[in-house]
């Protein structure tokens, strides 16, 4: 789970004082930051916290919950819902899918997420 790149085996019997490498520059937080503007910024704003670097806040932005007219461009991320009670009137839109936002969200943080 997670980033695969920041993950390596590890023996939970195994001394890792005892390792012999040593990993510099590595910033898991930031990284995470990073992907999950790259993937969700559309939907939100992503912050974090300064002072101890180990929360990541996340603010919505109103507009991304606001229906948009369902297209192959927008379906990633999105639920159809068909809008209007008679067939001749009704049409598809895409909402945002919130319960796969956030899995994704966690998938992608691994361990980080709580």
């Amino acid at each position: 789970r997670g980033m695969p790149y920041f993950q390596k085996p590890m023996n939970r019997n195994k001394n890792l004082e005892n390792d012999g490498k040593i990993y510099t520059g590595i910033d898991p937080i930031g990284s995470y930051l990073c992907e999950l503007r790259r993937r969700f910024s559309k939907f939100a704003i992503f912050l974090l916290n300064e002072f101890d670097g180990q929360y990541v806040g996340v603010v919505w932005r109103p507009n991304a919950f606001l229906p948009v007219p369902f297209s192959q461009d927008t379906i990633r991320y999105m639920l159809p819902l068909k809008v209007g009670q008679k067939s001749n009137e009704s049409k598809i839109v895409a909402i945002p899918n919130i319960a796969q936002i956030l899995s994704e969200m966690r998938e992608i943080g691994g361990d980080l997420v709580r």
